[in-house]
C-alpha cells in the first residue's frame, strides 16, 4: 500500500472522552478502528463524520483508512 498524505484526514478532539469527529478530504475509502493490541473494533464501508467511542475502555486506538491503493493510519487517545 502507498501512504495517503497525512493532511487528508483530521481527527478531533484528540484525546477524546467519547465522540471523535472526522474531517476527510479524500476519495471513497473503507475505514476502521483498531485497538492497540490489533483487534478490529469497528469497520465502516465509508468514512463516517464522527465515531462514538464512549463504550470503549481508555487507551490508544488507531483509525485506518484504506482504498484500492492507499492507506493512512492515525492514532486516537481515549481518556
Amino acid at each position: 500500500d502507498i501512504s495517503m498524505p497525512d493532511d487528508v484526514v483530521m481527527l478531533y478532539p484528540n484525546p477524546t472522552n467519547d465522540i471523535i469527529y472526522i474531517d476527510f478530504q479524500g476519495s471513497q475509502s473503507t475505514s476502521y478502528i483498531v485497538s492497540s493490541d490489533g483487534k478490529v473494533m469497528q469497520t465502516f464501508k465509508t468514512v463516517p463524520s464522527s465515531i462514538d467511542l464512549s463504550a470503549y475502555p481508555k487507551g490508544i486506538y488507531y483509525f485506518t483508512l484504506r482504498n484500492n491503493s492507499h492507506k493512512l493510519t492515525k492514532k486516537i487517545i481515549k481518556n
